[in-house]
């Protein structure tokens, strides 16, 4: 069973760093974090991407849908510029990339899968499983799928049981988050932090399910999850609770 750090850097170090680019990841490990989650995506040429937007126009200096773009016009823009020109030239990782360094790093993964529209479902998982081979089979502990199209989820727990899952809701569904959960025997339920409330807490954990919550930047929040039971919590920054732990922590 995965044991859920206090801490799992969003996107990198995305508070010091351009989010999901190699220099957030290198950060995030500096800063202390053991686990880092980021998004993968297709591109037009059906290669895996680590990017969140649908589009590359918050993150870059090009513009258009991921989908819609082959992996050489993404690799030609600049995803660090935008940040910071300390920046400049950072490129989009291809999720290869990303593995070899989080295997370099002893980085463990959060990958949420992104799939644009549901043609992709099948796509994007066969292909993340078959790069994951390269992260290795006796490191299934050091990774956890998660998605907010339950359908690509369930559907990647349906053909690699094997890999952990992590429910994701932004708008809270209830019964049919803990129902899907229970299903998978997901390590845990990750909810937005702005509908988060104690009896919330209370409620998911009284199914035995572990809380997690995105994304939290303010460690006077961080410390009220943890005293709630909150499990653990998504940051942009690592460095949020260096010094503080936790009284309940899974």
């Amino acid at each position: 069973m995965i044991h859920l750090p206090t801490l799992i850097a969003h996107r990198g170090a995305s508070l010091y760093a351009p989010e999901n680019t190699l220099a957030a990841m290198l950060l995030a490990k500096e800063q202390g974090a053991s686990w880092i989650e980021f998004d993968v995506q297709l591109t037009k040429d059906q290669e895996v991407v680590v990017a969140h937007d649908e589009t590359v126009d918050r993150t870059s200096n090009g513009t258009g849908r991921v989908d819609q773009l082959t992996l050489a016009e993404l690799k030609a823009l600049d995803f660090g510029s935008w940040f910071d020109s300390s920046f400049q030239g950072e490129s989009i990782p291809i999720f290869r990339e990303w593995l070899q360094e989080a295997v370099q790093l002893d980085l463990c993964l959060n990958i949420e899968l992104k799939p644009a529209k549901p043609e992709h479902h099948e796509v994007l998982i066969e292909t993340v499983l078959a790069e994951l081979e390269f992260f290795g089979p006796n490191n299934l502990e050091k990774v956890i799928i998660s998605s907010f199209d339950w359908y690509c989820l369930h559907k990647f727990h349906q053909v690699a049981p094997e890999y952990q899952t992590a429910v994701l809701d932004h708008f809270w569904r209830d019964e049919l988050a803990i129902q899907l959960a229970r299903e998978m025997k997901s390590v845990s339920i990750n909810l937005n932090d702005e509908l988060v409330s104690e009896e919330l807490v209370l409620r998911v954990r009284s199914e035995n399910i572990p809380v997690v919550v995105y994304t939290v930047n303010n460690k006077e929040r961080a410390k009220q999850l943890f005293d709630w039971g909150v499990s653990s919590i998504f940051s942009d920054d690592p460095l949020l609770l260096t010094g503080y732990k936790p009284r309940f922590h899974r």
